[in-house]
This record gives structure tokens, C-alpha cells and sequence, in this order.
């Protein structure tokens, strides 16, 4: 038996299902085997924790009543039950985590909401130092060349795994068999996720006013030049901007799901598994943004026709050469995508990855260049309705929303580490302490919870403190109270944030001297 029959594996949120796929003697598994486990805590423990968790969330009667609960919790019958339950749904899963399966699909597969706005993430790629990278066919180029040159590294298990802090600490390796030739599949009540073979499916899917176009590429990856000749070649022939299946995958998982289906029985079951089987999605747009909140705007979300939401990788490059990503989020959490990102950026800044021969002729590149074929979608009636509908709930989504980008250039990861604290755990006490000072009640994720422990270091800290409450409080009293360390702190954060008024008022004023 292959390891991918039919040529892709249907993934259903159980790491342990696909771990054969990591071998041992690869590079980027070999400490899979020795990563710890996240343990699981005792029932006191757990018993303890809740009560410190919604202690900040309850009045003091509440508290007393919730108090008496969780000690009856803890000394009855029921509480020892499932402690031994979750015990053993640990011991059953040696070389994976409790967690994991129910943070797929309670966290991500079963849920129904759509996963633009809701799920899917973006990076913002800062621009290219380099002329010959700038364009649109050139940016996107280049980081296409990038991407199969990590992404083969994946592929051929031949990329070192990440490791943290100073001691080298080894991290898991799980997310990356997710990543490329991958993509969400809608289905009713459940999602699934398939990956594809990477050692038959090697092809990228380029999407240009709403149609998509398979290159086909062998093992052996194309270089910049090559990769230029093709995007121009497909600008070229895109001709004029059609109906979008792909703001179908905008929709509510189960809306999509349907549509998916009257897709397959319309005669596209090829087209669709070009499109999910692809490395990547490259999604070139007509748009040409320029600030750093309409570059995220349009990444976030774009119009919603020019894209193929449940592809775990797309590449967005737009008309200037202003480039990011959108991820989907579902079997791999960001820090993966994080390293990707940093590679493809990092190698291709400092030119440390191989473009390919640059001085081949206009005749030899023409010899050598790949099929281009366009792929053709065929829409009944019923799919021609489901498009109209999702178009018009997209748009009232977008018109829903509001996005607004601060640059703050004071100080950054380098320095909150030498606070020996977490930048993200820093960043989420900001955030606690402005939303504190504009909201009565709130809800807050604190993501302190990703570590070594295998699979894809998913643990779990989604709470409000005691200690986070008193730190909001300290802040906002010992502004106008004797110095502190707490007034220091609350300090720093106000003059962040007169720092980053600064800025915004700096740039409408730039932006209506333009106007004058």
C-alpha cells in the first residue's frame, strides 16, 4: 500500500493518522520520536486553575457558588471519571497529544463559519530591495522559485527542524506535511483536509481575474527567468475578468459544501483537484495598493473573487509588486508558516537562493518553458445563483469590517526579550490594557500556549488571569500614584501609544499636503 493512495491522503484532524509520512531517518523528523508530551495536569490542578481563571470573570457570590461546584467536581464521582478518561485518551496517543484532534476539529474542521475573516491569516512581505524583483511578474517570480526551494526541502525531509532559545530546545516537525500540495475540503457538518503526493504533484495554480491556470513543472524546480516568461505569458492571455468560483469558498463551510458538490456534478472534479492538489496558488491581482492598511485589507480578504480560500498557501502579489500571503489555518498552526515566510524573504534579500541560469536567450527559454493550460470550470445555472449569493454576502462582510495599520518603531522583539518576556505574552498585556481602558467587558485570547511538545506544539493558555487583571488595574491607578514599577510600565505603553498618534496624525497630514 502507497503512502498516498490515490494519490492524496484525507486528513480528518488526527496527526496519528498521517504520521507514517514522517521517517525517522529524514532530517526534519529525527527528534520527532523524542519530543516531550504535553503531560496533562492533575484534577486538582485542573480544579485550582479554573477557579484562578474565572475568579476576574465573577462577583463574589458567583464565586462562592462557583467554588462549592467545582470541590463537589473535584470529590464526586463524576470529576475522577473523567480525569482517568482523559488519562488514558493520553496513554493511547504515545506519540501524540490529547489536544491535538480536538483542537482540529472543534477548533477548526467543524466549525461552520466561513475561514476568510474568520480563520485564515496573512502576512504582509516588506517590498524588494532588488529592481529586477519589483514588478509584478518579477516579485512574484521570485518568490515562486523561493517557495519550491523550501518547499522541497520539506518535501524531501531534508530541512533541519526548528529549534528554541538558546539551549537549541528541538521543535515539531508535524505542520510542515501539511503546508504545500495541500488544501481544506468543505463538507457538511466536517470539514477534511487532503494532501497530495509531493513526489507526482509538482504543478502551481495561478489565478488572474478570477481563472485559473495550471503550470505544469517537473522535480527539477524553474528558475526566475523561466517563471517570468510564464506570468507574463498568462497576464497576457487572461483576457477579460469572469464569474468567480472561488468566492464560493468564502461562504459557510456548509453553503460551500453544497456548492462544491453541484461543482463536481457539473463536470469539474479535474479542475478542483488541479486546484487543491497545487504546490501553492499564486493570485495575481489587477489591485495595487499602497498603504500599509490597504495592502491588509487586500490580503486579509482581497474583493474575494481572485482567490481559492481553502488552499493552505497562497501567494498574493499585486499590480505594484507588493506581495504577501494567505494561510488557512486548519492542520498547522503559524510558526511553520512563519519559518516559510522567513526563508523565502530572508534568501531572497540577501540573494543566498539560486535564481537559475540568467543568461539563457530568448529562443532557449521558449524551448524550455512548460505547458500552461488554462483550467476550464463549467457553471450551471445553480452554480451561477451560488456565486451571486456569495458574492453579496462577501461584500456585506467586507462592508462589516474595518482595518486600520499603526507602525510603532520604538522598540521590538529584540527588546522585549531583554525584558525576559515573551513578545507575544507583552504584546497581549498591551492589548488587555488598551481594550481596559475603552470596554466595560471583554473577551481576550491570551496565545501563551505553543511550545516544543509534540505534535505541532499545541498547548493551551486561553485565559484572563488574577495576576492580568491586577496588572490593568495597577497601570491606570499608579499613573497618577507614587512611582512604581507598574506606573513605569504603564508609562512605556502611553508613550507607545502617543508614539503611534504621532505617526497617524504625521501621515494625514503628509496625505492632505498631497492633496494641496
Amino acid at each position: 500500500m502507497t503512502s498516498y493512495p490515490n494519490g492524496f491522503r484525507e486528513c480528518w484532524g488526527d496527526y496519528r493518522e498521517e504520521e507514517d509520512l514522517e521517517v525517522a531517518s529524514q532530517q526534519l523528523y529525527k527528534h520527532q520520536k523524542s519530543l516531550p508530551k504535553l503531560p496533562v495536569p492533575s484534577l486538582a490542578d485542573t480544579c485550582a486553575l479554573y477557579l484562578q481563571t474565572v475568579r476576574p470573570l465573577t462577583t463574589d457570590a458567583e464565586f462562592v457558588a462557583t467554588k462549592a461546584a467545582v470541590h463537589a467536581f473535584l470529590k464526586g464521582p463524576l470529576g475522577p471519571v473523567l480525569q482517568k478518561r482523559l488519562e488514558a485518551r493520553a496513554a493511547s496517543r504515545p506519540n501524540s497529544s490529547y489536544l491535538a484532534e480536538w483542537w482540529n476539529t472543534l477548533g477548526y474542521l467543524h466549525v461552520r463559519d466561513p475561514v476568510v475573516f474568520n480563520v485564515s491569516y496573512f502576512f504582509h512581505f516588506s517590498d524588494s530591495v532588488h529592481l529586477a524583483q519589483r514588478s509584478q511578474v518579477g516579485r512574484a517570480a521570485s518568490l515562486l522559485v523561493a517557495s519550491m526551494a523550501f518547499r522541497n526541502q520539506v518535501a524531501s525531509g531534508t530541512r533541519p527542524p526548528e529549534t528554541l532559545g538558546k539551549g537549541q530546545t528541538p521543535l515539531c516537525s508535524t505542520a510542515y506535511k501539511y503546508m504545500f500540495n495541500a488544501c481544506r475540503i468543505p463538507r457538511r457538518d466536517a470539514d477534511s483536509y487532503r494532501i497530495y503526493d509531493p513526489s507526482t504533484h509538482h504543478h502551481v495554480v495561478v489565478m488572474r481575474h478570477n481563472k485559473f491556470f495550471k503550470v505544469h513543472q517537473g522535480p527539477t524546480p524553474l528558475s526566475f527567468l523561466e517563471w517570468t516568461s510564464i506570468l507574463t505569458h498568462i497576464l497576457d492571455v487572461a483576457g477579460s475578468i469572469e464569474s468567480s468560483v472561488g468566492v464560493l469558498s468564502s461562504e459557510n463551510r456548509d453553503v460551500w459544501a453544497d456548492a462544491r458538490t453541484q461543482l463536481l456534478a457539473d463536470g469539474n472534479a479535474a479542475t478542483l483537484r488541479d486546484i487543491e492538489s497545487a504546490v501553492l496558488l499564486l493570485c495575481l491581482d489587477d489591485d495595487a495598493p499602497t498603504s500599509r492598511t490597504d495592502v491588509s485589507r487586500a490580503l486579509w480578504h482581497g474583493n474575494g473573487r481572485n482567490r481559492f480560500y481553502d488552499k493552505c498557501i497562497q501567494l498574493v502579489v499585486f499590480g505594484n509588486g507588493k506581495a504577501g500571503l494567505l494561510a488557512e489555518h486548519s492542520m498547522l498552526d503559524g510558526m511553520a508558516m512563519s519559518v516559510y515566510a522567513d526563508f523565502i524573504l530572508t534568501g531572497l534579500h540577501k540573494q543566498t537562493i539560486d535564481l537559475g541560469d540568467t543568461t539563457l536567450t530568448h529562443a532557449a527559454l521558449l524551448a524550455r518553458l512548460p505547458a500552461v493550460t488554462p483550467l476550464k470550470v463549467h457553471m450551471s445555472a445553480a452554480t451561477l445563483q451560488a456565486i451571486a449569493s456569495a458574492e453579496r454576502t462577501f461584500d456585506a462582510t467586507v462592508a462589516g469590517h474595518d482595518v486600520h495599520v499603526e507602525s510603532f518603531f520604538g522598540y521590538g522583539n529584540h527588546a522585549i526579550k531583554s525584558f525576559q518576556c515573551s513578545p507575544d505574552a507583552f504584546v497581549q498585556m498591551a492589548i488587555q490594557l488598551a481594550i481596559s481602558t475603552s470596554h466595560l467587558t471583554h473577551d481576550l485570547f491570551d496565545g501563551w500556549g505553543w511550545g516544543e511538545v509534540v505534535p505541532d506544539g499545541v498547548g493551551i493558555a486561553y485565559s484572563i488571569k488574577k495576576n492580568s487583571v491586577h496588572f490593568n488595574i495597577a497601570c491606570r491607578k499608579a499613573i497618577e500614584g507614587q512611582p512604581s514599577v507598574a506606573r513605569s510600565f504603564g508609562h512605556l505603553l502611553e508613550e507607545s501609544l502617543l508614539e503611534m498618534r504621532h505617526v497617524m496624525e504625521t501621515d494625514q497630514a503628509l496625505k492632505l499636503t498631497a492633496k494641496l
